[in-house]
């Protein structure tokens, strides 16, 4: 047994200063080692360039495979001074996944939106926006790749009145990289084609603007009620514009219905109603309560709040307006004082549950009004 370990380590000492053949009986004069085969390859030490670079004193010659390497990994050897490519070049460029950033969405119609995408990385081979109605897509979803001018893209063929999450994406050889995502909401059309931008806030999704539709969305018309008498004396559906002046103010702040026209339930676009009670209180308490609600829904500025108005933030993306109402007898009162919103919920017979938002101060009032006043409505999505 002695004499067989001890043969073995001698052939040992003797083979390390011999020529080596692996798949060869002749190795080649001039080589050490020489590998033959014609159907298998050699594969010298696999590794990243900071493993590489953390090898202690590489020895000139030394050869590696670095994995994170040029778009697709290199065969590098230590020229004695630095690693170089064995292709030659001496970059030694590490590429890693690249980063991709969203900056925004915007421009957000009834099927489009557009976004501005960037990247950071090499050898970018695809990138875009991808969007999905289900949180964190990927670019096997649906996806835009259009440059309209640098990094703007337009996302089309959307679906009216729909959330969808939006990411920009990039790739490489390496992978693909993600960027955080953004959620949009497209705007939505009543049935005499006037468009809708909405605001999700919260879980909720509202309309942006006060409706101004004249007609249900059966398509029976609302009767049009200008006279103070006339109005008066409705407990059936009516509307009005402010002063009855629509040039001037169905633009911006809407009509003004009265509550007998709410409670048809035919008022908001198909897939919206007019809130309840309860959901108006969802909206405040979201937003800190009834006491500070008002200033994070109002709109900035004096053009529809009188001055200064310089609490206000709109940080929820409300655009409340100060658009006014008109009392049961007629007149018009308070624009750009205050606003005021039906709730779809009675609290007697006479009477229904209604928010108003007021110029002076930052808070929202649930108030009792009568059916025969004339209020502006926000939609909210079922």
């Amino acid at each position: 047994m002695k004499t067989l370990l001890f043969s073995i380590m001698l052939s040992g000492v003797i083979s390390s200063y011999a020529q080596v053949g692996i798949g060869t009986a002749t190795p080649k004069g001039s080589a050490m080692l020489d590998v033959s085969s014609t159907t298998k390859g050699f594969l010298p030490p696999r590794m990243t360039a900071l493993q590489r670079d953390n090898i202690l004193s590489p020895d000139t010659g030394l050869v590696i495979w670095c994995r994170n390497c040029g778009p697709y990994g290199e065969v590098q050897v230590f020229n004695g001074t630095k690693w170089m490519n064995v292709s030659g070049d001496s970059a030694l460029v590490v590429v890693n996944i690249p980063s991709a950033t969203l900056q925004y969405i915007n421009n957000v119609t009834l099927t489009t939106a557009t976004g501005e995408s960037q990247y950071s990385g090499r050898f970018v081979t695809d990138f875009g926006i991808c969007w999905s109605a289900n949180p964190n897509p990927t670019k096997e979803d649906s996806k835009a790749v259009d440059i309209q001018d640098g990094h703007h893209i337009l996302l089309t063929g959307l679906t009216t009145g729909t959330t969808y999450y939006a990411r920009a994406y990039a790739t490489n050889p390496r992978g693909t990289g993600y960027s955080d995502q953004i959620s949009f909401t497209t705007s939505i059309a009543d049935i005499e084609g006037n468009v809708y931008k909405v605001v999700t806030i919260g879980t909720q999704v509202w309309m942006k603007e006060n409706l101004k539709t004249t007609l249900f969305n059966n398509g029976i018309g609302i009767p049009n009620v200008p006279d103070n008498s006339a109005w008066y004396a409705l407990s059936t559906p009516g509307y009005c514009w402010y002063s009855n002046d629509a040039s001037t103010y169905k633009a911006t702040i809407g009509a003004l219905y009265n509550w007998y026209t709410v409670n048809t339930g035919n008022l908001c676009p198909s897939g919206w109603h007019v809130p309840t009670d309860d959901e108006w209180t969802v909206l405040t308490d979201f937003l800190g309560g009834v006491n500070v609600a008002g200033d994070k829904m109002k709109a900035t500025g004096t053009t529809y709040w009188v001055s200064p108005n310089s609490a206000a933030t709109d940080e929820a993306g409300y655009n409340a307006l100060g658009g006014g109402f008109r009392y049961p007898y007629g007149n018009y009162a308070d624009f750009t004082w205050d606003a005021n919103w039906f709730s779809s919920t009675e609290n007697t017979s006479s009477d229904v549950w209604a928010r108003k938002l007021f110029y002076y101060n930052g808070a929202v009032l649930r108030d009792s009004n009568s059916k025969k006043i004339g209020f502006s409505v926000r939609c909210i999505k079922n």
